[in-house]
């Protein structure tokens, strides 16, 4: 996969003054007709203080990206009895049901699934931003009927796309069920967007991770996070964003908790919590442009 490094737009006029500085105070002023002792001398020197502020750069650089060193960090569903969500998905999924603070909550691996408990009407994924989660089994039609039986809703198969099918758990959150030997477990949550390119460069660009074309599928864009994937796929017309709907929100942690926010207030960014202490960590909750709940989250392990 191509490497697409995760740009940091407030350090980045920071970088740039500090070499040009860098750069004023090492070159100096040049003659206007050098001698060609002077010009042999100069080139020698033009060498090592290249060579400083490429060093220099590199430490800066090297200083932006732990700053902000970031890693997925779950998904959170909106459900009418969380225990019970958590022990269904574990239950067909091969997970470990668990607590995260308050939340139950199940591991697919380094995967975490947390559950609320939800309050008035709740719609369901499909037909939003955020429009399915995905996991990988190698029985994909056993799985279908094991669903089916535990009460999900299983449309017919598509003859004309095999490999994979759709459900939808009994609190409204569409699964896709797919083949993937590469990657078994928690799989890949999937946006929809009007601008597929633009929503993986904010992406990436905010949270670092992988971007590229997932194998053969060639309307997907794909972002690879540790153990599992972002998939973003065209849309044709607006979506819905997160409010109201079964996947609430996703999270990302941050090693640098002060910088992240720094640079998404610098990049305005809508806040939907402003940062505050939850536990023995920080968090905030942000939208990302299209419309995702998205909470960061400060890494304290």
């Amino acid at each position: 996969m191509a490497s697409v490094a995760s740009s940091n737009f407030l350090t980045q006029a920071r970088l740039s003054s500090t070499i040009h500085g860098l750069n004023r105070a090492l070159w100096g002023s040049v003659p206007q007709r050098p001698s060609a002792q002077a010009r042999r001398e100069r080139s020698i020197s033009m060498l090592t203080r290249t060579s400083i502020l490429l060093g220099l750069a590199v430490c800066v650089c090297a200083w932006t990206n732990s700053a902000t060193a970031q890693a997925w960090d779950h998904v959170h569903l909106t459900v009418s009895d969380t225990e019970a969500a958590a022990v269904w998905y574990a239950k067909h999924f091969g997970g470990k049901v668990t607590k995260s603070g308050p939340f139950d909550a199940v591991w697919f691996g380094t995967n975490l699934m947390k559950f609320r408990g939800g309050r008035g009407e709740i719609l369901g994924s499909d037909g939003s931003i955020t429009d399915h989660i995905a996991f990988s089994v190698e029985d994909v039609e056993g799985k279908a009927a094991a669903l089916g039986e535990d009460g999900a809703e299983v449309p017919a198969a598509n003859r004309r796309k095999p490999g994979f099918r759709y459900a939808t758990d009994p609190w409204g959150t569409k699964i896709e069920l797919l083949d993937d030997e590469d990657l078994r477990g928690f799989h890949h949550v999937l946006l929809k967007s009007t601008r597929p390119r633009a929503t993986v460069e904010w992406y990436t660009s905010v949270f670092g991770g992988e971007a590229a074309k997932f194998k053969d599928a060639i309307s997907i864009n794909a972002i690879r996070y540790g153990d599992m994937y972002l998939f973003v796929q065209k849309s044709l017309r607006p979506v819905a964003s997160t409010k109201n709907r079964s996947v609430d929100h996703l999270g990302w942690q941050f090693k640098d908790f002060d910088a992240i926010i720094k640079k998404l207030k610098g990049l305005g960014v809508k806040f939907i919590v402003e940062p505050n202490k939850s536990g023995d960590h920080m968090m905030a909750f942000i939208e990302s442009p299209g419309g995702v709940k998205i909470e960061i989250v400060e890494d304290v392990r």
